[in-house]
């Protein structure tokens, strides 16, 4: 009972001749106000560990794309491909290819 009355006289517009409405919103302004402040210092301690948990995945993340990257690029290549990219045999495929285009020309002017 004693709440509910506490509730009704902070609740309950104020009276013309009493001065305590004033007094009332001043008190509860300045709780708001501390309790933004609290919030607010309890939101920034609770990000930092949130920023580090973020940081120590992102970490971890890159490192195993950088560990899976490698492997998979040796793993994903064809033999043809690899001893191309070596530069063995590059100048004989390149003359294949060219002597390839070459009779295809030959094809088309004939026609």
């Amino acid at each position: 009972m004693v709440l509910g009355t506490m509730t009704r006289a902070l609740t309950r517009p104020p009276r013309k001749d009493d001065s305590s409405g004033k007094t009332t919103a001043v008190v509860k302004g300045v709780l708001l106000g501390f309790g933004a402040l609290v919030a607010l210092g309890l939101a920034l301690s609770l990000l930092k560990y949130v920023i580090l948990v973020g940081v120590l995945g992102a970490a971890g993340y890159f490192g195993y794309r950088a560990i899976r990257g490698r492997a998979a690029l040796g793993e994903g290549k064809s033999s043809a491909t690899r001893q191309l990219a070596d530069g063995s045999d590059f100048d004989r495929k390149m003359r294949e290819l060219e002597a390839i285009e070459r009779r295809l020309d030959r094809e088309i002017s004939d026609r």
